[in-house]
């Protein structure tokens, strides 16, 4: 998992097939294996494939992949980085259910 580009820094081109779409929606992250952690979570900005989420509790260890609920839609995610408590999360799309509703 790669740390997020800092502001002021040179930027990394930009390796999304779709623009970034903000939202203002709550989630949650599950994390861990049979008895997963909730952590609740806003999705600042998302797409059919990722979003970037701000965690509401920081959390160490984080996974490389995870469960994000989105207004009841659930999806697996690769966690791609992450800067503080905001996280760049990969949809992983053979596990995904359609976003076109939210």
């Amino acid at each position: 998992m790669l740390p997020a580009p800092e502001s002021g820094e040179e930027r990394v081109q930009e390796q999304r097939r779709q623009a970034r779409q903000p939202a203002a929606l709550q989630g949650r992250l599950a994390v861990g294996g049979l008895t997963p952690r909730l952590i609740g979570c806003d999705v600042l900005d998302l797409t059919d494939d990722g979003a970037r989420v701000e965690l509401f509790a920081p959390l160490e260890d984080l996974p490389d992949m995870v469960s994000i609920e989105i207004c009841g839609v659930y999806n697996r995610a690769r966690c791609c980085w992450t800067r503080d408590r905001e996280i760049g999360l990969s949809f992983q799309l053979g596990d995904m259910q359609a976003l076109d509703s939210l």
